[in-house]
């Protein structure tokens, strides 16, 4: 059985699995929502994580205009985001990044547990995706999460999360700050993340306000109202807690990252 099904798309999952078989790795890196824990198997092999976060607020906010147009994509495919409010798309994604680090794509993603347990799980009538029997990943996951863990227990795994995340990466990018995320990846890595992609910024999101179009400052001003009326809103604030938390001890790492960043150049 595969480890890696579900790691971004099957051809992934099979290209990672044969360069384990083989004992031959072609790729530098991998590149998913679900990655985290390949290492594991390059034990031989010099091999590390870095990964970039955004505010979860505004990360959902552009999630939920994404998934307006990407329907088939695995993060958009449990359920349609053109018939739900950006509260009830909040309240169906949670706290994204904290269920990630815990992500075993062998388990969650097996026939086995999805036959065994997922199944049942799956409330058809609010279940809006296109395939109830086989919904992605990331959700059977989270079906998982909300019905084995307790509040307790994911405060415990959040303070676990939290003292460990500098320990597990490598760089942590913030995506407010991207380009300041490109030096560090260059100094860590010597090799040219911002050389390169420094000017490859693309802001591919279209936004509408009152069905008008919201473009430059509209569009900011948008985002900043709707971050506004979901952290006011209690049920959004709980659905992302998690989320919030790793974000703010990720910015605390990043600041120091680049303090030391500064002192070297």
């Amino acid at each position: 059985m595969s480890r890696y099904i579900g790691i971004w798309s099957d051809a992934a999952g099979r290209l990672i699995e044969r360069e384990l078989q083989t004992e031959q790795r072609s790729s530098h890196f991998y590149v998913s929502e679900n990655t985290f824990g390949v290492c594991e198997d390059f034990t031989a092999r010099n091999c590390s994580y870095f990964t970039l976060i955004r505010d979860p607020y505004e990360r959902i906010i552009s999630c939920h205009e994404f998934c307006k147009r990407a329907l088939g994509d695995p993060l958009c495919a449990a359920s349609d985001a053109r018939k739900m409010t950006l509260k009830q798309w909040a309240l169906h994604q949670g706290s994204y990044f904290f269920r990630q680090l815990q992500f075993k794509a062998k388990y969650v993603c097996s026939d086995k547990l999805l036959r065994d347990k997922i199944a049942r799980m799956v409330h058809k009538p609010s279940y809006w995706g296109k395939n109830y029997r086989s919904p992605p990943c990331w959700y059977r996951h989270k079906l998982l999460l909300d019905n084995a863990l307790s509040d307790t227990e994911k405060d415990v795994l959040l303070k676990y999360f939290q003292d460990n995340l500098e320990n597990w990466f490598t760089v942590i990018g913030i995506k407010e700050e991207y380009r300041m995320t490109l030096s560090l990846l260059q100094q860590a890595y010597k090799l040219p993340f911002r050389d390169l992609c420094n000017n490859l910024i693309v802001m591919k999101g279209q936004y509408k306000d009152g069905g008008r179009p919201a473009v430059g400052q509209s569009q900011s001003n948008l985002i900043t109202r709707l971050k506004a009326e979901l952290q006011a809103d209690p049920e959004v604030s709980k659905a992302l807690y998690y989320d919030v938390k790793i974000y703010e001890k990720a910015r605390e790492i990043f600041e120091e990252q680049k303090r030391i960043y500064h002192s070297h150049e």
